[in-house]
């Protein structure tokens, strides 16, 4: 993910939703790129600004399983993202039909993340 901030950024994921940071290094003369580990075998990805634009492909949101989803859209609201839509039960209607509990936010670069959990 392409960042404008990328200290604000990482600090959002880091310190705000709690993730870890297992690497960092150097890009493109002097920029940074760090890994972030969100849990369950998942990274993030984080580039320091990077001259261009994804177009095509670009992802639309993340989903981030939790146990809590209550308690994840809080803490990402107290880090500073803008919460899109609280905390909502719904069926999903697969086969079998999945009851989830889902929240969605903005981060600090406009990416829309959602909270998902399974009850």
């Amino acid at each position: 993910m392409d960042v404008k901030d990328f200290d604000k950024t990482c600090e959002f994921y880091l310190q705000g939703l709690g993730f870890d940071k297992t690497m960092e290094w150097e890009i493109d003369g002097g920029k940074r790129a760090a890994m972030i580990d969100s849990g369950n075998g998942n990274y993030l990805e984080i580039f320091e600004g990077r001259e261009y634009e994804f177009e095509k492909g670009a992802y639309k949101h993340l989903a981030f399983a939790v146990d809590d989803c209550a308690q994840a859209i809080e803490r990402a609201e107290k880090a500073g993202a803008e919460v899109t839509m609280a905390t909502k039960e719904l069926t999903i209607k697969s086969d079998p039909p999945l009851e989830v509990i889902i929240a969605f936010c903005k981060g600090p670069d406009g990416e829309i993340l959602e909270f998902f959990q399974t009850c």
